[in-house]
């Protein structure tokens, strides 16, 4: 749209589109943020109401303070998206290099064949068990050894609190379930964000979602948050090689950042199937729009 609107050459369009999505990840992954942190904040006053916030329970508390540290509740899982950043980072250089080397109906090809794909990839999750017995099992067991600490009268202290959070950092199971999925397709999006011009959101959401026990609207967060830094990588990248039209950038990233926080306060109260019908509706208008300008 970018192109037809400005006048912009494809290569052009995709490269100031960079600057938008920086932006809009910003202003995005706010909107979500924000928006779990009002639940927080609403848990956290009925439970000061109901005269429980402080009845000595410290396996309750712990147990609670576990989970606002692993972030297994959030909207925006921070240790996923700076992992997939920093791969995207990474990648997004080669994706621009490669994208000086295409034609413009490669370029369009690409992007739309990524689209069709991205289209129903979000829905398998839907047909699949990604949260498995063993994750079940690790979390119980987790939560079990914390109560037990607490009853034995050990220790319950922030020195503590560190050492569980570290344990959790490396354990084999973080690594594997979080870590490695974040930086492989951190690495896919920052490639796909040079090459095309966009955030990696069209990858990052649905491999999220399909790869990782996040639901929908914790991809959707998520990937808002990380595609922050391969955009801005990437649109470095762009700007020395000339692609850049900075006299419409800043117009369209305000517009971008505006649009991206509103749509955020929405979507997080929306239901997730919508979200994904909403998702895939556009993937698929985007991706015809895309092919029928070849």
């Amino acid at each position: 749209m970018t192109s037809s609107v400005f006048g912009l050459t494809q290569r052009q369009a995709m490269a100031t589109n960079l600057v938008a999505v920086m932006c809009t990840g910003i202003a995005g992954a706010s909107a979500y943020a924000a928006a779990n942190s009002d639940v927080e904040a609403n848990e956290d006053a009925k439970t000061i109401e109901s005269g429980h916030a402080f009845d000595g329970n410290e396996a309750s508390q712990i147990h609670k303070l576990q989970n606002r540290l692993t972030s297994n509740n959030n909207n925006v899982q921070i240790d996923m998206a700076i992992t997939a950043a920093v791969a995207g980072m990474i990648t997004a250089r080669l994706g621009a290099r490669i994208s000086n080397k295409l034609s413009e109906k490669a370029l369009k090809r690409f992007l739309a064949g990524v689209m069709y794909i991205a289209a129903p990839a979000v829905h398998l999750p839907e047909f699949m068990d990604k949260r498995t017995e063993d994750s079940a099992i690790i979390a119980v067991d987790k939560e079990n050894s914390i109560a037990n600490s607490v009853a034995e009268g050990q220790p319950n202290n922030s020195a503590a609190t560190e050492k569980f959070q570290q344990q959790q950092l490396l354990s084999k199971e973080y690594v594997m379930t979080r870590i490695a999925p974040a930086a492989m397709i951190g690495s896919s999006a920052g490639v796909f964000s040079g090459v095309t011009g966009l955030g990696g959101g069209i990858i990052t959401v649905s491999a999220f979602s399909l790869l990782t026990p996040l639901s929908y609207k914790q991809a959707l967060g998520t990937s808002l948050c990380a595609m922050v830094l391969p955009a801005t990588s990437a649109a470095i990248a762009h700007h020395f090689n000339g692609n850049i039209v900075w006299r419409i950038a800043p117009f369209l990233a305000a517009g971008a950042a505006c649009g991206a926080f509103v749509g955020g306060k929405i979507g997080s109260n929306l239901p997730e199937k919508e979200l994904k019908c909403c998702f895939s509706a556009a993937m698929l208008a985007l991706g015809t729009r895309v092919l029928l300008r070849v």
